[in-house]
């Protein structure tokens, strides 16, 4: 019989961009003057055996984080997403809010990034598995058929962020027990579908109708038509590319309602001032994040001058989210709505003249315009919880310790 292998791995970097992140040791840092996105893989290759790759990312809130496994071909180039470039299907990819992708749909079931986080790989099992470990605790949703021959991946973009690989050790044997009630088991390679109660509910979300008032007929302006497929009112990414969607008419007067569904990984929707325009591979803030309101998907931070404001909802697939423009009140408003619940931080003060605006990235993403219409009146509230966000002001977190990771 075969020796196991055991003992530790040196965890060596491959690094795209060497001006936008660097090693250090087991400590890979991403610089503080982008916000970029950066793509690891790690050497060496992992073909034999039983491997535990662990680590802990820090100092990151703004954006989401991914681990996962890589195919040994894939090549991952510069600011591009781990599905990028033709990796979509080499790649699992392990999201910080706990969902697993390949191909289909995002599989929901597994815990948020709790650390450490580690990965382990069994090539020596028939079929050859992938399991997720949060806070050493083994994760119910696992992998099998991966390749023969893998690398373990990471994924961040946050200015001054990093990850630190603990541990990347040959085991003798697995750690993972796979009994796990309601576990569940998903093929490398194949199109993963989240269970049909889940999908029911996200479609009946999609056709609720709420009565129409005056509807508004939109123009998107693409800024860059061979990466979006529009079929309706449907907008589809369809190569990895930053699309910021800028919709006509400018909305100057009156009470105005933009409501989008989010189908899978809209990252963003929001309202910008009438003299931006966006053309090419552009996300919001790249031109004059001034000049912007932001609303993320992850956690609900919205962005404009300073800090990323936390406190709204995020947004999960299947949810809905509303801007309601209220342009007679003084001052003017910008509200936000979560599958028809309002936020409670709130814009004022915002521009004379607007347009609303979407942003997808990531291939097969896919967003609906539900409603584009005028209201006799408004719906939002703003009671004593709300906070209300100057435009053109500096804005602060109230507790900014509570932002970061430490």
């Amino acid at each position: 019989a075969s020796v196991p292998l055991s003992g530790p791995l040196s965890a060596h970097a491959i690094i795209p961009d060497e001006d936008l992140v660097r090693q250090s040791d087991n400590k890979i840092q991403h610089s503080d003057k982008s916000n970029q996105i950066a793509c690891i893989a790690f050497d060496p290759i992992v073909s034999e055996g039983i491997v535990r790759f662990e680590g802990e990312f820090e100092k990151h809130w703004k954006y989401d984080n991914t681990f996962g496994i890589a195919d040994a071909s894939a090549v991952f180039a510069p600011d591009k997403w781990p599905g990028g470039s033709g990796n979509k299907k080499k790649t699992v990819r392990y999201e910080c809010d706990g969902r697993l992708q390949q191909l289909g749909e995002k599989i929901r079931g597994n815990s948020k990034f709790l650390d450490p986080l580690a990965m382990e790989v069994n090539m020596s099992a028939t079929p050859r598995t992938l399991r997720f470990f949060m806070d050493n605790e083994e994760q119910p949703i696992s992998v099998i058929n991966i390749p023969s021959s893998i690398r373990f991946y990471i994924f961040f973009r946050e200015e001054g962020s990093s990850f630190t690989v603990t541990k990347f050790e040959y085991l003798q044997s697995p750690t993972a027990k796979g009994e796990i009630e309601e576990a569940r088991v998903l093929e490398w390679g194949k199109n993963w579908k989240q269970n049909e109660d889940e999908e029911d509910e996200a479609e009946d979300e999609s056709k609720d109708e709420i009565p129409s008032q005056v509807q508004i007929h939109y123009t998107p302006k693409l800024p860059n038509p061979d990466c979006v497929k529009v079929k309706g009112h449907r907008f589809t990414a369809i190569e990895e590319n930053a699309s910021t969607i800028l919709f006509d008419p400018v909305i100057k007067k009156g009470i105005t309602r933009f409501e989008v569904l989010n189908v899978s990984y809209l990252l963003s929707a929001g309202i910008a001032d009438e003299s931006l325009s966006f053309v090419g591979d552009v996300y919001p803030s790249k031109l004059d994040v001034s000049k912007i309101v932001d609303y993320s998907y992850y956690e609900g931070n919205l962005q404009h001058i300073g800090d990323w404001i936390k406190g709204n909802e995020g947004l999960e697939e299947g949810d809905r989210i509303a801007m309601e423009l209220n342009m007679e009140s003084s001052p003017r408003t910008l509200t936000f709505f979560v599958n028809d619940k309002e936020q409670p931080n709130y814009v004022s003060n915002v521009p004379d003249a607007v347009r609303f605006f979407a942003y997808i990235a990531v291939e097969d993403s896919l967003f609906k315009i539900l409603k584009f219409e005028e209201i006799p009146e408004p719906t939002a509230k703003h009671e004593s919880e709300s906070r209300s966000l100057e435009y053109g002001t500096e804005w602060k977190n109230e507790q900014k310790e509570d932002c970061t990771i430490q």
